[in-house]
């Protein structure tokens, strides 16, 4: 009989995305299943927690280790934990004491305390598995937009598009996200250009990008979206990164200094050096900190 993972959901797709790509790894290397649990069905409050109880669920299987992304799953995890005796997982860096969870997988780039139960990881964990067959005329584009890490301008952000578009003739594919500002797109201004195509957010649902991602040999990311940056350098395509323009540093700047210092991904200044992207290496940390997690006892195997 397979193990039983509870998987807490906030809701929010980059959570989840976050938190599904764990367990499928989990699910891979061992005999495991997945239970996804909606927050607003338990409903739990500090009165649980204290008292080691659990709202009924009618769950007929108990968790071997309980997994969740985002502060609002924070109490379910440990509550959860407690009730039933199984480790808890928590992904990016909690707002609770790291010490209330077994096991905390933090983004290095989030500076985290060198502690037993912390996990340093390459970024925000994903759901997306590398695919060997690429479309080597195929690039994508991914753009995101104004954040409080960053000064988003769109002049310097469709130039350096503009230069890459225009460096080869590649079929180009341009996904926007929901932070993109309308304004982008008459800064953008690719009406001359056949080669293009480009998607509003809504226009491009997630299962439809999900497939360009995995068959684009080539792709360009705005690194507002460290979550996009994850993503993309988890396809196994060549990966170059556009940085918005920042005036002091922060854990964007951090992120990108360790992913070029290291060889996962290019800046825009250093491709225009040689106009061609080099063969990144392939960022799979689902599986990476899953094989951790099962080599520290998270589940009996």
């Amino acid at each position: 009989m397979p193990n039983t993972i509870w998987r807490f959901s906030d809701g929010r797709p980059g959570h989840d995305t976050q938190s599904n790509g764990l367990c499928k790894a989990l699910e891979k290397l061992c005999d495991a299943e997945t239970i996804e649990i909606n927050i607003n069905d338990c409903r739990i409050n500090l009165f649980h927690y204290l008292t080691k109880r659990f709202p009924s669920l009618n769950i007929q299987k108990k968790p071997m280790a309980v997994i969740g992304a985002g502060h609002k799953t924070h109490l379910p995890l440990i509550t959860a934990s407690r009730k039933f005796n199984s480790p808890s997982v928590v992904l990016m860096k909690p707002t609770l004491p790291a010490s209330m969870f077994d096991y905390c997988l933090i983004p290095e780039h989030d500076d985290p305390a060198v502690k037993d139960n912390i996990i340093k990881t390459h970024g925000a964990l994903n759901d997306i598995q590398p695919k060997n067959k690429k479309d080597h005329n195929l690039c994508l584009i991914l753009i995101g937009g104004p954040s409080k890490n960053v000064y988003w301008n769109n002049e310097q952000i469709s130039a350096q598009i503009k230069m890459i578009i225009d460096n080869n003739q590649h079929n180009f594919v341009i996904a926007c996200s929901p932070r993109t500002p309308t304004s982008f797109f008459r800064s953008l201004n690719l009406s001359n250009k056949r080669n293009i195509s480009i998607y509003t957010h809504s226009e491009l649902p997630r299962n439809r990008l999900l497939e360009v991602l995995n068959f684009a040999a080539e792709i360009w990311v705005t690194t507002d979206s460290m979550s996009m940056t994850y993503e993309a350098l988890s396809t196994g395509a060549k990966v170059g990164l556009i940085p918005p323009l920042s005036d002091h540093k922060n854990k964007i700047t951090r992120a990108i200094n360790i992913l070029t210092n290291d060889k996962y991904a290019m800046t825009f200044d250093e491709w225009l050096k040689t106009r061609e992207l080099y063969p990144t290496k392939i960022l799979n940390e689902s599986h990476r900190c899953a094989k951790l997690l099962l080599e520290k006892g998270l589940i009996n195997q």
